[in-house]
């Protein structure tokens, strides 16, 4: 298995756990969260029931945004696509992959930028996992590197 398989698979493993087990603890945060991606906002909570913290293990928790937070950006033609659901082999679907690209308006097809790694819990979701329901996971360790490696210029903007 090579490091991208690897890295798809951990992915899709801690999605279905989540879903499954639901995450150690969860807690809304009054902060604005921002995602700036090959210089475009594509995630912004304002207007939305606001960013979510979830602790995916014991530790440390991650922000998840409401569905509602993905958005358009001016200036920039902004592709939001579904990918393949993610279930547990038996037909439940916990969640979908979507894959968010991202170029200036006017700008070539090979200035699209995409960033993956992002699912969408389903809306259906009991139990403890319950709290995920209609949230985004996004892969933020992705959104802050930079494709060309000449230094960070993605990042998330939390206020």
């Amino acid at each position: 298995m090579n490091k991208e398989t690897a890295g798809q698979h951990s992915f899709k493993g801690l999605v279905r756990r989540l879903a499954k087990e639901g995450p150690v603890k969860t807690h809304p945060t009054p902060r604005r969260v921002r995602i700036l991606f090959n210089g475009a906002i594509v995630g912004d909570t304002l207007g939305t029931p606001g960013a979510m913290y979830v602790w995916e293990h014991e530790y440390y928790p991650q922000l998840y945004l409401p569905v509602e937070a993905l958005v358009p950006a001016p200036g920039f033609d902004v592709v939001i696509s579904t990918g393949d659901n993610i279930d547990d082999g038996e037909g439940h679907v916990f969640g979908v992959e979507i894959k968010v690209s991202v170029k200036p308006v006017g700008g070539s097809n090979d200035e699209f930028k995409s960033l993956s790694d992002i699912v969408r819990f389903a809306g259906d979701l009991e139990g403890k996992a319950k709290p995920l329901r209609n949230l985004v996971k996004v892969d933020f360790g992705a959104v802050g590197e930079s494709s060309n490696g000449e230094g960070t210029w993605e990042r998330v903007v939390t206020c």
